[in-house]
């Protein structure tokens, strides 16, 4: 029988239905190929983990952010890989009520560096879920940097605040002890008890200015010494605060090494990492301060120095190496070594300022610090600073040990604090200076509306209440122009413009100062006056 015209035999449907499978696998082929080359090149990280939880998937992102491989990855849970502060957090998202879940988690990459990754996972219909991973680690290392900014300006303005009030009191304090030190019924263990008074209201004052300076609240006074000299000299100090149960070994540089920086500030870097030391060797071991000098390109082929902007001018620098047997630290306690009020000491055993402070005297100086610490096996921590110029500059020469002649003139003291007008009051007398007092600015112009034409020189508290001395200092040039005015002040914003434009160029005397001192300040503005 033939075929009915007309018809086309079932083969050629058959065919048709095949092409259009075939054409439509080829898409789908094509569709997931493009699919994937967009998921395998994305900077950010896509994964499925099936129902069981363990990853099934993750694209190449994966292993360029975090180190791990495909064969490392797989079969595990994502939850393997987060940081174990975060493995809580991430299990109760997870399992709340199975909807999307969106958190920043950190993942410790294969070299133990933290990155943080806003994750943003879905459940599947099947079981399991696909997940998206972006990394914010810049964002959030700016925002911890920024933290970082905030702390140091709120421990600045307290610093500032407490020096102003503790620079006043230590004033007294050292002036009142410069009277009873000068007395002649003393007896000598008397005498000897006011001098220690002496030498802590020093000491006291020497942390004030530590503090200002790690907050940057005052002005660096930088000068060229030879870092050997400061080392050698504090040797009998090391040697009172090292027991005997830990051998100290210092190791001075061959040639000088000589730096452009604040003597007083390195001496506090000397003595704050020999104290950390010290206290990281309870039972006893030993401790080397070591000096040495290097180019900047030798030192950085032995991987120091790479915090410091790279050197082009081929100079030196100059490596402060502290090197203690103790505890040691692990990582994440050096991750945080210089971070301010962080301490590993017991409760009131430490401040948490001394790794601060140095870090800090370091980066104003050009330099960097460094750690190296093992657990069990101790702690190195380096200090690299530029060399400074080839010589010292020409030392002044020896001033001869003699009285200053004793004052006779008349002063105007403006203080608000009635305890420093006192001591102020006594101390200027006693070297034969005639003393009016006044509380504040106003006041200060009542005395001189009485006694002006005898006045010789205002001595005036820069802050004061109701008129404060850079005032006074404006209304005085019109009534006693020829009258000097010497600011002394418990504490000088630096970063105040305002301050720096208003007392520029006038002698300022910084609290807290000996009597001495204050003496010879005024002799040279009286003397010059005449």
């Amino acid at each position: 029988m033939r075929p009915v015209e007309g018809k086309r035999p079932n083969l050629r449907k058959d065919e048709l239905h095949s092409q259009i499978q075939h054409r439509l696998i080829e898409e789908l082929s094509a569709s997931e190929s493009r699919f994937r080359e967009l998921v395998e090149h994305l900077h950010e990280i896509v994964l499925y983990c099936g129902s069981d939880g363990c990853l099934v998937y993750v694209n190449p992102a994966w292993e360029a952010l975090l180190g791990y491989t495909e064969e490392e990855t797989l079969g595990r849970a994502l939850v393997d890989f987060l940081v174990a502060d975060d493995r809580p957090r991430w299990e109760r998202l997870v399992g709340s009520d199975g909807g999307a879940v969106e958190e920043e988690l950190c993942f410790p990459a294969r070299s133990g560096v933290p990155r943080w990754f806003r994750v943003s996972v879905r459940p599947k219909a099947s079981g399991g879920f696909s997940g998206l991973l972006v990394d914010v680690t810049a964002r959030k290392n700016l925002e911890s940097q920024l933290r970082q900014a905030q702390k140091m300006e709120a421990l600045g303005r307290l610093a500032g605040g407490v020096a102003h009030d503790f620079n006043n009191l230590l004033t007294v304090i050292l002036g009142y002890g410069e009277v009873l030190q000068g007395a002649l019924s003393l007896k000598a263990d008397e005498r000897q008890c006011v001098t220690e008074v002496m030498m802590a209201a020093e000491r006291a004052s020497t942390l004030t200015r530590q503090l200002l300076a790690f907050s940057r609240r005052r002005a660096v006074k930088s000068q060229c010494f030879d870092l050997n000299l400061v080392v050698n000299d504090m040797t009998r100090m090391l040697g009172r605060l090292i027991p005997e149960n830990i051998e100290l070994q210092i190791e001075a540089a061959p040639e000088p090494a000589l730096i452009e920086a604040d003597r007083g500030q390195f001496e506090q870097v000397v003595v704050n990492l020999a104290v950390n030391a010290r206290d990281a060797m309870g039972e006893g071991g030993s401790l080397c301060l070591r000096l040495r000098t290097a180019t900047w390109a030798c030192a950085a082929e032995h991987g120091l120095g790479s915090s410091v902007p790279a050197r082009t001018d081929g100079g030196q620098c100059i490596i402060l190496e502290v090197r203690d047997t103790g505890s040691g630290m692990d990582k994440e306690t050096v991750k945080q070594a210089f971070e301010p009020f962080f301490t590993t000491k017991e409760g009131g055993k430490g401040t948490g300022l001394g790794l601060a402070m140095v870090y800090s005297i370091a980066r104003q100086s050009g330099g960097a610090v460094e750690i190296e610490s093992e657990m069990g096996v101790g702690t190195t921590v380096r200090v690299i600073v530029p060399e400074s110029g080839p010589s010292l500059p020409a030392a002044p020469p020896p001033q001869r040990e003699a009285t200053a002649p004793a004052g006779r003139e008349t002063l105007l003291v403006v203080e608000d604090l009635s305890g420093m007008r006192s001591m102020l009051r006594h101390t200027l007398e006693r070297r034969g200076y005639v003393v009016l007092t006044a509380e504040n600015g106003v006041e200060a112009l009542e005395v001189v509306g009485r006694h002006g034409d005898q006045i010789d020189l205002v001595l005036s508290d820069v802050v004061m209440p109701e008129m404060g001395g850079w005032e006074l200092r404006d209304r005085l040039r019109a009534e006693l122009p020829d009258v000097p005015v010497v600011f002394m002040s418990g504490y000088l914003d630096v970063a105040s413009e305002e301050l720096a434009v208003r007392l520029a160029g006038a002698p300022i005397l910084e609290k807290p100062f000996r009597g001495k001192q204050l003496h010879d300040v005024l002799r040279t503005h009286l003397d010059w006056a005449r």
